[in-house]
């Protein structure tokens, strides 16, 4: 299923909520080229860093160049966090 919204010609926002134990794993920004979508993802994240115990859920957002392209869910599970795709 496409989540993604058109925002102008040829760019489209995407969406995703990761859930993950400990560090939130940073490289992943970069990696997926997104960044949290909300102050409060912004707060979950410094969290997950300075006071690692627990369950972290932190919203993602990323414009893209394609409605299609994927997020890399098996890296994100490689350091212990899911991803799911949601609506823009």
């Amino acid at each position: 299923m496409n989540h993604s919204r058109k925002l102008g010609t040829g760019r489209y926002l995407q969406k995703a909520t990761v859930t993950g134990r400990g560090v939130f794993p940073l490289d992943m920004l970069r990696y997926d080229s997104c960044y949290p979508t909300s102050g409060t993802d912004v707060s979950s994240l410094h969290a997950s860093i300075t006071e690692p115990r627990g369950t972290f859920s932190v919203g993602l957002s990323r414009v893209s160049a394609s409605a299609h392209e994927q997020w890399t869910t098996a890296r994100w599970a490689s350091f212990g966090w899911t991803l799911e795709e949601v609506q823009a």
